[in-house]
């Protein structure tokens, strides 16, 4: 190609701008057939077109002529094209959020409003708070890990005593907790709970009490809005280090705010010692487990109300022994609350789904044989274990439609087990005790094949595995003989640790132990 005689810098050797990028690189001739030219058909190359950027030494400080006619064409269609411009609005967005001392008198302010109870003590009570902030400053934020990108202050505070506030001169101390994320993880992870993970403290609560009816908590009690930040990190993050990392030091943080407003505000405290529990069982952490489910059995204990009425006593307290007979199983102990206390909701009480109280009898039933069968084997009564089969055959017989399966289809083919198809999580989950507590009574022989119509506890063990989505698999997966069903159960387990966060890895281990796969 002939050298542009307006180029200041001649090139020493001509060569060809024309042909695909391929043939090009290759210093090969090209045809310029599109799509593909025949040197890149005859070779089986990717052809390419387009322009190709030089950045030879010799046009670092200057382009020839043609090519910056060509560029400058090029750059005038993209600004006809394109007639965005950036506009730098950093410091607005910087304005936007509320410092430190502005949080305090913004807090300070809500708590005296119009709809506080505090504010009905004197209506000179809020210069008093802003004029104590400028003489007392706030203690300094301490330093976060290295993760944090922007301090997130939250105010707590620390009444003692439980006296109204007409019995202080002074305004209640205040504690400044900060948070080891930013607000934008914080967001993230609170949809995360509202939308997924409170799911689990709710499998046997239609009315979603741990989300939808305490949502305004968030708010209210910073105890539970950490909490329920740490249980949706288990699922909403990564499996790498710096998640697990983050995991751990929102757990910390919970528990550290639970100490501090524990006395403070009874329905956020209860709330978030129930959902540290959970949390400590999903990751499969038993001292922290031990530590915590002690001390949500003592607090509900404590708060225990008159009857059976208190919607958010009865979610926390049925959340708690829901796990607490898992736990009490496999330790060989009974539960921490004895069952003659539970306060179990007879069938038909208005404004609570009937699928709720017919699961929750179930779960009562099952903790009462896992009770029985704690003790030692000759105080056993083998009268209590044959009442406890016949509640157990009454219970399937009366439940109502919404705890019936909708749909059941037989294994085959590729589904080593049934079908079973619920429409409610509290049916799946009474179905799932009602089987287990079964196989637990069956296991003891002390129970006659005449009691039964489901004799074996492999026909329960199959209904189990076919009905469990994030259920423990272990006490049906014992008398699973199948070597599909046993590879499909270990399959099983592994996603719900994958797609939920729920440690399974130690059944997994037990299961091919005890089936001589390790």
């Amino acid at each position: 190609m002939p050298v542009d005689n307006g180029s200041p810098l001649k090139p020493y050797r001509s060569r060809s701008r024309r042909g695909c990028l391929t043939c090009r690189q290759h210093r090969l001739k090209c045809d310029e057939k599109s799509p593909r030219c025949g040197s890149c058909s005859r070779l089986e190359r990717r052809c390419q077109w387009g322009l190709k950027a030089s950045f030879h030494p010799s046009r670092v400080c200057q382009l020839s002529s043609s090519d910056s006619t060509i560029l400058g064409e090029i750059e005038l269609g993209r600004q006809h094209q394109n007639t965005l411009a950036f506009l730098d609005e950093t410091e607005d967005i910087e304005r936007e959020y509320i410092r430190p001392d502005e949080a305090l008198v913004q807090h300070e302010s809500n708590r005296d409003g119009p709809g506080d109870s505090s504010a009905r003590g004197s209506e000179g009570h809020c210069p008093d708070v802003i004029n104590e902030h400028h003489v007392h400053p706030l203690p300094p934020i301490p330093d976060l890990p290295i993760y944090t990108t922007r301090n997130n202050i939250s105010l707590i505070n620390i009444i003692s005593g439980g006296g109204s506030l007409q019995n202080h001169d002074r305004t209640p101390p205040q504690e400044v907790l900060s948070w080891p994320i930013n607000d934008h993880i914080k967001a993230c992870l609170l949809s995360s709970y509202f939308q997924h993970t409170s799911r689990w403290c709710e499998v046997t609560n239609s009315l979603q009490p741990f989300s939808t009816l305490s949502s305004h908590l968030v708010l209210e009690s910073q105890a539970f809005a950490a909490a329920a930040v740490a249980l949706a990190s288990v699922t909403a993050t990564s499996r790498d280090a710096f998640s697990v990392l983050l995991t751990k030091d929102l757990y910390a943080f919970a528990r550290q705010t639970l100490q501090c407003v524990k006395s403070e505000h009874c329905e956020g405290s209860l709330l978030a010692i129930t959902i540290l529990y959970i949390y400590c069982s999903a990751l499969g952490r038993t001292n922290e487990c031990q530590s915590t489910r002690d001390e949500c059995a003592e607090l509900l204990q404590a708060n225990s109300p008159g009857n059976a009425g208190d919607s958010l006593w009865t979610a926390c307290f049925w959340a708690f022994v829901r796990q607490d007979v898992w736990d009490a199983y496999f330790s060989g102990r009974p539960t921490l609350i004895p069952t003659e206390t539970w306060k179990v909701i007879p069938p038909g009480v208005p404004r609570v789904p009937i699928q709720d109280t017919y699961s929750n009898l179930a779960i009562w039933i099952t903790a009462r044989i896992v009770n029985e069968l704690s003790s030692q084997s000759a105080d056993i009564n083998e009268i209590t274990l044959q009442n406890l089969w016949e509640e157990l055959q009454a219970w399937v017989i009366e439940r109502p439609i919404s705890v019936r399966c909708i749909m059941e289809v037989e294994a085959s083919g590729d589904s080593a087990f049934p079908t079973i198809l619920f429409s409610n999580p509290s049916a799946v989950c009474g179905n799932i005790y009602y089987h287990t507590g079964c196989i637990l009574l069956l296991e003891t022989g002390k129970i006659p094949d005449k009691f039964s119509a489901m004799a074996s506890p492999i026909c329960h063990a199959r209904r189990i595995a076919g009905i469990s989505v994030t259920n423990n698999n272990q006490v049906a997966a014992r008398h699973i003989p199948a070597a599909i069903e046993k590879i499909a159960i270990l399959k099983h387990l592994r996603e719900i640790e994958d797609l939920t966060g729920w440690k399974t890895t130690s059944y997994i281990l037990e299961l091919e132990k005890l089936w001589g796969l390790g």
